[in-house]
């Protein structure tokens, strides 16, 4: 291998020797430097993983016990049957009861809700309702007792579409479109449930708001929720993305 060497000068072969006795240990000290990086990066990546884990499951365990004390004032204050004003009345005493469970929006079938605490971070928006007009208002309140009292998704989504026909701003928009997605994924119709949402994302509607929600989010946390009902890795988690994306914008 080194037969070259006996050609070679005396001087040079002395100054070849020590350049290979300096280069050998330092690749091989370079090359233990970087496996250690490695190691340390992949130690770090799995800490940052597990800590993530553990902030989800407190955050999984604080929300549920939230939902629970929900669920047991709902059971020991029920509202008066048959008087808008004792619901009212009722439902302002929950909400104040509640406070994190302002302005809910369906998430999943099985009680999950989100809150507007998702809007920590984003820019503060109005959380007054939209004024809908007299002809969508009254729509709009045979949708909410079709869906809510007679449990008649299909006439709440008749309902709530002709409300939409007459209205023109974007939040009452995103409100209306929002509840009809709502109503296809009480029925089961994920697909039709995501064009709905879709129709939220647009640019007409960022800055619009549903309840204290910034609507994209609504849109973009429920749609996550219907691809995990169809199953959709792939669509899930390029949602997911695009949520990360409106969040870092």
């Amino acid at each position: 291998m080194f037969n070259f060497l006996k050609y070679i000068a005396p001087g040079t072969k002395i100054l070849f020797v020590a350049f290979m006795l300096i280069l050998v240990p330092g690749a091989i000290i370079s090359y233990l430097s970087l496996k250690s990086i490695k190691q340390k990066a992949e130690n770090l990546r799995i800490k940052h993983r597990g800590t993530l884990n553990l902030v989800r499951d407190k955050l999984e365990n604080d929300i549920y016990q939230l939902v629970v004390d929900l669920q047991a004032d709902l059971t020991d204050m029920p509202p008066v049957p048959g008087h808008a004003a004792n619901l009212k009345a009722w439902l302002r005493n929950l909400e104040s009861e509640n406070p994190a469970f302002k302005n809910l929006f369906l998430v999943s079938t099985n009680h999950g809700l989100t809150t507007s605490s998702i809007s920590q971070g984003w820019d503060p928006l109005t959380g007054a309702g939209p004024e809908l007009n007299p002809r969508a208002a009254a729509a709009f309140s045979k949708a909410e007792k079709a869906e809510f009292i007679e449990k008649d998704i299909s006439e709440a989504i008749k309902m709530y579409r002709e409300a939409l026909e007459s209205v023109t701003i974007p939040q009452e928009r995103a409100l209306l479109i929002s509840r009809t997605g709502r109503c296809f994924f009480k029925l089961g119709d994920y697909s039709r449930a995501v064009h709905e949402y879709e129709k939220i994302l647009g640019p007409a509607m960022y800055g619009t708001a549903i309840g204290r929600v910034p609507a994209p989010v609504v849109a973009y946390t429920q749609i996550l929720e219907c691809y995990k009902s169809l199953h959709a890795p792939e669509d899930y988690n390029n949602s997911l993305l695009r949520l990360y994306e409106y969040r870092s914008e």
